[in-house]
């Protein structure tokens, strides 16, 4: 059995930049250990930034004791996992949707903030000019370009911008499909989101988790299982959504975290 973890730190920000170039991005942020990415226009670092505290349910009596942060590895692959995937830009949004109904405990209305929890997941230090957001999805081409999104969310998810896509607007409000019984019906989005299938679950926790720090309760190195754990309940996904929307298989060949060393 794993270690138990007890909560996650928006820590840290993985940045993009120009191959060869070593740069402060933002106050208080700096580059650490650059990884060369030789195929690509842009160059994964990782920098420090302090973030807030995000408690977890944890079992009576565990206490934390270590801390750990995703290996600049696991994020890299993760990305690269991605961006060579057939997936339409919107998926993004479906995620963050399907998060926000966690949080207002229901899948009509639920108004998007779009400085919360997306622009987490999205922003980018680094990038081109203007273009603050990464975004590893999309549904055409292989150019690096379109991954970077200008700084405007509204505009590429905002209602007027998705013209009423039944997907994820009703009467001018967002919401997600549900069956009958009220629970989320994940089709619609396998057959027109994820238009190769289903998406390796440990790529998108990889991604979306890059900028945290996982507490844990003992010093042992928590694994991939631990981080889909954490994905599954962050979401809180049906069997169903599991089932159809993610692969749970994971690359062994990996280290999935290391020790935070501030």
């Amino acid at each position: 059995m794993g270690p138990t973890i007890l909560a996650l730190v928006e820590f840290r920000d993985l940045l993009l930049a120009p191959r060869g170039k070593t740069r402060w991005s933002k106050p208080g942020r700096r580059w650490r250990d650059e990884v060369v990415a030789k195929d690509r226009q842009w160059a994964h670092s990782v920098s420090v930034a302090v973030g807030r505290f995000i408690p977890m349910s944890a079992p009576a009596g565990e206490v934390a004791t270590s801390r750990f942060v995703l290996t600049q590895e696991a994020v890299r692959e993760a990305i690269s996992s991605l961006t060579g995937l057939v997936t339409h830009e919107t998926f993004p949004l479906y995620l963050y949707l399907r998060r926000r109904a966690v949080t207002l405990n229901r899948f009509t209305d639920l108004q998007p903030e779009w400085s919360g929890e997306i622009h987490d997941w999205l922003d980018m230090p680094g990038g081109p000019p203007e273009k603050p957001y990464y975004r590893p999805f999309r549904s055409r081409g292989k150019s690096p370009d379109p991954l970077w999104v200008k700084d405007h969310l509204v505009g590429s998810y905002g209602i007027s911008s998705l013209r009423e896509n039944p997907l994820y607007t009703e009467n001018d409000e967002f919401r997600l499909p549900v069956h009958r019984s009220g629970e989320p019906d994940p089709h619609p989005f396998r057959t027109q989101v994820l238009r190769q299938g289903p998406v390796p679950a440990w790529s998108v926790a990889a991604f979306l988790f890059r900028n945290n720090e996982f507490v844990s309760s003992t010093d042992e190195p928590p694994g991939w299982s631990e981080l889909l754990e954490i994905f599954k309940g962050h979401f809180e996904w049906t069997q169903e959504e599991q089932d159809t929307l993610f692969l749970w298989d994971y690359p062994t060949s990996t280290v999935c975290f290391e020790e935070w060393q501030q």
